[in-house]
């Protein structure tokens, strides 16, 4: 295992600044996923850490060596990838076994390892089987398998479950979750997929235009966003983002207008995170499960005239406009509601993020 460090790590591509000053460090053991959207700079960073990409600028650092000028196998590295890149002609036992094969490794000392892995896997059975004989999901343990025997240092993975079905996507991410606690080795983790990332990880790397915008538990990421590009990336259904501006009424106290909608006082608790846009506007978060049916001492109150409803099953996705906006909030099953009938809603102070307009910072007072 090994602790990684990335310093001021770039990479161009002719005139396509591709990563840009990126700084980590990933704790020996540690599980961390790289998010962001297509072209964000994530897989090109993560090349970069297996080798497969030299860097423009920067270092990166297995422990106390730099491996810049170091191939991927002196780095001691195994990758998953999305496509699996499983030897069509091989078995899956030879497949699992040939980088232990290059390695010099005797043949006993294969079978031996492939067989415990394989168990590991539940793919014991599969041993003699081609990769045109395996489901997906098969396939992507068959990869995995073949990453664990050669017991790297750092385990890397890009996008290992974009082709898999919904359901084999959960299942799969159990088993990596279920692996990592088995093994306790270090690793970075590639997706676009925002609940992957949350499921999995033990720290979130938010990434955009080749940046890192935000690092931090999966929790605090989704709780503390730092700005409007990462609370609306991460969240399922994503957060809704509300037109307002910020006035005071005749005895003075600070207001909130949404076109549409009568003024919502800001209760003293909270006027400093809104005095700082006084006299003009603001962008409200509101996340989809922080609309309420009851109001509470330090909530505001909103009509809704719904315009698509869906139940979920768990819950009922209710989606209505407001102040130019397309909001979705969600509501219990249990709720009767019904396209076009008039609904209330609440929405604590607390839970209600401001946002500068101009530049996407979301004040955290």
């Amino acid at each position: 295992m090994a602790r990684v460090s990335l310093h001021g790590l770039g990479k161009r591509f002719d005139n396509v600044e591709a990563v840009r000053d990126v700084n980590l460090e990933i704790a020996d053991g540690e599980f961390v996923v790289l998010v962001g959207p297509s072209g964000c700079g994530k897989s090109t960073t993560l090349r970069i850490i297996a080798g497969l990409e030299e860097s423009t600028s920067g270092e990166v650092r297995f422990g106390d060596r730099v491996v810049n000028d170091l191939t991927p196998r002196e780095r001691n590295i195994a990758m998953v990838f999305q496509s699996y890149a499983l030897y069509p002609h091989m078995t899956v036992e030879r497949n699992m076994g040939f980088a232990l094969e290059q390695d010099g490794t005797s043949k006993g000392d294969i079978r031996e390892t492939v067989r415990k892995t394989a168990e590991l896997l539940g793919i014991g059975e599969l041993l003699e089987r081609k990769p045109k004989a395996l489901s997906g999901g098969q396939r992507q343990r068959v990869a995995m398998g073949r990453a664990i025997v050669r017991r790297p240092e750092v385990f890397l993975f890009d996008e290992p479950l974009s082709n898999l079905d919904a359901a084999l996507r959960t299942q799969m991410r159990m088993e990596i979750k279920k692996l990592h606690r088995l093994l306790k080795t270090t690793v970075v983790y590639v997706t676009h997929d925002q609940i992957e990332a949350m499921t999995l990880a033990d720290r979130i790397v938010v990434m955009d235009r080749g940046e890192i915008v935000q690092v931090g538990t999966p929790m605090e990421v989704y709780e503390r966003p730092k700005t409007r590009f990462v609370a609306g990336f991460i969240g399922a259904p994503r957060m809704n983002f509300v037109p307002a501006a910020v006035g005071s009424n005749s005895v003075g106290d600070l207001t909130l207008a949404i076109p549409g909608t009568a003024p919502w006082r800001i209760p003293n608790a909270h006027r400093a995170r809104f005095a700082m846009f006084a006299g003009g506007p603001v962008e409200l978060g509101i996340r989809p499960e922080h609309f309420m049916e009851q109001a509470g001492p330090e909530s505001a109150l909103l009509s809704a005239l719904p315009d698509v409803v869906e139940p979920t099953g768990a819950d009922t996705l209710v989606h209505f406009p407001v102040g130019g906006a397309d909001v979705v909030a969600r509501s219990r099953p249990e709720r009767r509601i019904a396209v076009g009938e008039p609904l209330a809603f609440a929405v604590d102070f607390s839970r209600i993020y401001a946002i500068d307009p101009a530049s996407g910072r979301i004040d955290a007072a």
